[in-house]
């Protein structure tokens, strides 16, 4: 069943009963912008799929829109969430940002690690009737269980609410497995009733990948594929019958340098596990921005049409911790659209890059991890930025912008 939860502005929207998406609809051509507005109208109340696959995806327009969809955005001055020295420490700097809702309560899902010690862990800002800010309950997850390989960072959350028999289902990235390099990130998920205590589904993975003959940063996959050398950015979804993840494989088979691609895969256990996937998205050839590939997927469904938010990178990122994390953090956000959720184009009104690094003051270095979401009426999504400092290391903060349709 697919996961729903009511808009932040319903209220507002059963008293007025106005049309949906007011930004996204202007401007469109009469097929696009019905297939748009036939998400949400005047119902009451007005529900929305916080996990962005709507349910049971209808193409309504039968694959004939007269003129794709392209997107532009608008970001916020300033960021949202600062990089900070306030208390606790594991919170100081910010990254990996995910939006979801519960009826009434807003939730931004977040990895936060000192800025002395680098270690990432992952909490959430919760706020009651309003965006979450930086003064809303702020809750660490500390997993039970028995899994050792997840014993290094934990990144990349991404939250289904009200998915089976769980109030939350998280999906996250971590290292740290025995007899793995400690760049080797892949995708675990764990259980809550109440967001405070956690248990992991098992000791192993959901999303594993193969042994390696050794930890050395030069150790290799003893058996090979395009994502054996590390699985992370998880987004999972109800598409249709199916329950799917895309996610950020690794390939370094060409050396130390290693590329980045999107996957998708269906799991046959409703998302407890998930096997390897398939390429879905790669970096465009002849596009700079591209040139190390994409990562951090984020997609909303609507009526047949998938939007894919992702992060950039313009550069290889290396087989090492450190430098494969900042190999992540310095990107742009990409964007593109599909009708099958397996063939994707540029959605980007001008150009490739829908959020450029040095946009705001607070992504000088990169803007990545990009979380899409509907706000009332308007498509918006949550991103991080970063700054290098040289010396104390880049500084990460969350970010967010207005998402907007043109021709």
């Amino acid at each position: 069943m697919s996961q729903r939860s009511t808009s932040p502005s319903s209220a507002s929207a059963r008293s007025r009963c106005r049309p949906a998406f007011p930004r996204l609809l202007a401007g469109l051509s009469l097929p696009i912008a019905a297939s748009l507005a036939a998400l949400a109208g005047c119902a009451d109340p007005v529900v929305i799929d916080s996990n962005s696959d709507s349910g049971t995806v209808v193409k309504t327009d039968g694959g004939m829109d007269a003129q794709p969809i392209k997107y532009s955005a608008r970001t916020t001055a300033t960021a949202d969430f600062q990089s900070d020295a306030s208390m606790p420490l594991w919170r100081q700097w910010k990254r990996d940002p995910h939006f979801v809702t519960d009826q009434n309560d807003q939730y931004l899902f977040f990895a936060g690690s000192p800025y002395v010690t680098e270690g990432w862990t992952v909490g959430y800002y919760k706020q009651t009737g309003a965006a979450p800010n930086s003064t809303s309950t702020l809750q660490q997850i500390l997993l039970s269980g028995a899994a050792t390989w997840d014993t290094g960072d934990m990144t990349a959350p991404m939250v289904r609410v009200n998915v089976g028999s769980s109030k939350f289902t998280l999906y996250y990235a971590a290292n740290g497995a025995p007899g793995k390099p400690t760049y080797v990130n892949q995708i675990g998920v764990a259980t809550s009733q109440d967001g405070r205590v956690w248990s992991n589904h098992t000791a192993a993975p959901a999303l594993s990948v193969p042994a390696f003959d050794g930890v050395m940063d030069t150790s290799s996959p003893t058996t090979m594929r395009p994502d054996a050398f590390g699985v992370t950015d998880p987004w999972v979804m109800t598409d249709g019958s199916e329950t799917v993840m895309y996610y950020a494989g690794l390939d370094c088979s060409a050396g130390t340098s290693c590329v980045s691609a999107i996957f998708r895969t269906v799991s046959a256990d409703g998302g407890q596990t998930f096997p390897a996937g398939s390429v879905v998205l790669a970096g465009r050839q002849g596009i700079a921005e591209e040139a190390g590939g994409v990562a951090g997927p984020s997609i909303y469904v609507a009526n047949g049409l998938y939007t894919m938010a992702y992060t950039a990178l313009p550069t290889p990122v290396q087989r090492n911790r450190v430098l494969l994390r900042r190999g992540l953090t310095s990107g742009t956000i990409g964007i593109a659209t599909s009708k099958d959720g397996k063939t994707w184009t540029n959605a980007v009104a001008s150009g490739n890059v829908l959020i450029g690094k040095g946009t705001t003051s607070y992504s000088l270095q990169g803007a990545v991890s990009p979380s899409l979401y509907l706000s009332g009426q308007s498509l918006r999504l949550y991103f991080g930025g970063t700054i290098d400092q040289t010396n104390p290391g880049i500084f990460y903060s969350l970010g967010s912008a207005d998402v907007m349709v043109q021709q």
